[in-house]
């Protein structure tokens, strides 16, 4: 299976895209580091992150061991749902990686939609384009 990459996505995208153009860049953004990339695009262009995001990354459930696969690098582990360490270490994690990528962006003057994968994407498109609008 492939690996996301959105750093080599955004550079791909720098080497074919010479006009100044409105990026939407849609990804769960669990990626190898892409600062450098997205610093480009985002100078050169106007880019627009759009997160995808499902609740149940954010929380184990308390369901004992349970054998969880990685989709980035194909690797499994056990992990212990009910071990409150783990539980506190997850979602610590979560929170870093989520603070990290806003903060970039925010650095970067990349602005970002958040779309909950069981949610209407309708409001908080809605939402943007009107805070957007605000802008000009």
């Amino acid at each position: 299976s492939k690996k996301t990459d959105i750093g080599a996505a955004l550079e791909f995208f720098t080497s074919v895209v010479k006009k100044r153009a409105i990026v939407f860049l849609m990804s769960d953004f669990i990626s190898p580091e892409f600062n450098n990339p997205l610093r480009i695009v985002a100078k050169r262009h106007d880019l627009i992150a759009v997160k995808l995001y499902d609740d149940k990354e954010f929380h184990l459930p308390n369901v004992g061991l349970v054998n969880i696969l990685d989709s980035e690098t194909g690797k499994t582990m056990w992990v212990d749902t009910s071990n409150k360490k783990t539980i506190a270490k997850f979602e610590k994690e979560r929170s870093d990686y989520n603070s990290n990528l806003e903060s970039l962006l925010m650095k970067n003057k990349v602005d970002i939609i958040n779309l909950k994968t069981d949610d209407s994407y309708i409001i908080p498109l809605r939402q943007f384009f009107k805070k957007r609008e605000g802008r000009r």
